[in-house]
């Protein structure tokens, strides 16, 4: 091949390379104009309505001294922030791409019948935007606006900031902001019962350490996991919906508030930001209640009807939620923890076993594992040691299966003694009685009210008897 016909080979391509990158360039930046198209503008500061028809429901808010008001009802709890989110999303709205610039057709893009009207007036100028039918294909909404014969497609967020009816406006109640340590007291009503448990920080003599919560007048210890689940679902309630606002005493019968459900009370304090130029805080204390009234009618999901007594809105909670207030008797918020400790707290034992009393010893092995903790331990009775490693972890774990309101009558023989004896000097009792073939019956403090699984019982008890039996044969 000669040079001359190289030359003309290579120019050749040349030609061709530029020719797809100005057609590339062309269609790209006809792309780029289409992409992102300002379908309307407006300021912020100068919207004075916004009114939209969705679902049969039409509603319209005006701006007001800088705020945004629901003018057909003055007394109604609007979210402010929800109105300046809407006004936000229609100061600008963008078009993702030009569909048609003058269809004929409206009902194909559902147009026609639009799924939202919107209405914004600005500067004493009112334009309207219509949002029409899904398209799955592209994942838009259809839209044209009012004065402009051409078809758009725009993202969800218009559709999805507007498919609203009014009680989804309602700017919801909630307790001051405060910690579930900071309820001192809390009391539930349910299924004609009344129980009321206390916070005792300290604990009290007999209890396990991590038992704070109890029942009032007495030494005994409350589920603190059922407890503070109570408490921290009320402090930090999940409202589903607004059902009403403004309620009078007289609509409350409807949704079964005029005597509820279940009723759940706390005693609690806070601080609250002084409104002084100090910004100092001020404790103050609260004492509020949630009602539960009747199960919704929701075919979709499973609610309760609920507001905070007091309240002027009502709402819908979970039936989970729900149902952590209704009690069915006063053992229903009882600890089933019988002893509160780890092997690696224990200083000694008290175990009387067969009329015979065993005081054991147990000593750190010296062994600890990264964080320091000891993690072997060797006891010993009479300077000889015994293997009861098996015999308190099945202690420690050792739970009520239920709970009875008055001491067990028709206890049987005395299984087991244990006192537990931690490093803290905080000790524990429990004895185990015989009672029928399914339950153990187990004094716990100053009460026997407790009933523990049989089988459970019997493999503590055998695990000592094979305690002792292995250092016997040593």
């Amino acid at each position: 091949m000669t040079r001359s016909k190289k030359l003309l080979i290579l120019l050749a391509v040349l030609v061709c390379c530029i020719a797809v990158f100005l057609l590339g360039s062309h269609f790209l930046s006809d792309s780029t104009q289409e992409s992102g198209t300002q379908i309307a503008s407006f300021e912020t500061g100068k919207l004075e309505s916004i009114r939209w028809i969705y679902d049969g429901s039409e509603i319209e808010l005006t701006s007001r001294d800088n705020s945004w008001i629901y003018p057909a009802d003055a007394d109604f709890p609007l979210d402010y922030a929800k109105a300046a989110t809407m006004a936000s999303t229609v100061s600008t709205i963008n078009a993702v791409k030009k569909v048609a610039d003058d269809p004929e057709d409206l009902s194909k893009y559902g147009i026609d019948d639009p799924t939202i009207r919107l209405y914004v007036t600005a500067e004493g100028k009112t334009t309207e935007f219509d949002i029409g039918d899904y398209n799955s294909s592209s994942g838009y909404y259809y839209l044209m606006r009012s004065d402009d014969p051409a078809l758009y497609y725009v993202d969800a967020s218009l559709y999805e900031t507007f498919a609203v009816k009014l009680l989804d406006l309602v700017k919801f109640e909630y307790l001051p902001e405060t910690e579930i340590e900071d309820v001192s007291s809390l009391t539930v009503k349910s299924g004609g019962k009344t129980l009321t448990a206390v916070y005792e920080p300290d604990g009290k003599e007999g209890a396990g350490k991590n038992e704070v919560y109890f029942i009032d007048g007495t030494n005994t210890p409350c589920n603190a996991e059922t407890v503070t689940a109570m408490i921290g679902g009320f402090l930090n309630v999940s409202w589903n919906s607004c059902e009403a606002y403004n309620v009078t005493q007289e609509d409350l019968a409807q949704y079964g508030l005029d005597k509820p459900t279940a009723t759940f009370s706390i005693r609690y304090h806070y601080t609250a930001s002084d409104e002084s130029e100090s910004g100092g805080r001020t404790a103050l204390e609260g004492n509020d209640a949630l009602l539960i009234g009747n199960k919704t009618n929701d075919e979709e999901n499973d609610t309760y009807y609920a507001m905070i007594q007091g309240g002027k809105c009502v709402y819908t909670i979970s039936e989970d939620t729900a149902k952590l207030y209704m009690i069915t008797d006063e053992t229903s918020l009882y600890s089933g923890t019988l002893l509160d400790f780890t092997e690696e707290e224990l200083a000694s034992l008290c175990v009387v076993y067969k009329d015979t009393t065993y005081d054991i010893t147990a000593e750190s092995g010296g062994e600890v594992d990264e964080s320091g903790e000891a993690v072997a331990v060797t006891y010993k009775w009479n300077d000889r040691e015994i293997p009861l490693s098996s015999f308190v972890s099945m202690l420690s774990g050792l739970k009520a299966q239920s709970i009875q309101t008055t001491d067990i009558d028709g206890i049987g023989d005395l299984l087991l003694s244990v006192t537990v004896c931690l490093q803290d000097g905080t000790q524990q009792t429990i004895e185990i009685y015989e009672f029928d073939t399914d339950r153990c019956a187990v004094r716990f403090g100053d009460r026997t009210r407790y009933f523990a699984d049989e089988s459970e019982c019997d493999d503590l008890y055998d695990a000592f008897k094979d305690a002792l039996k292995a250092m016997q044969d040593e």
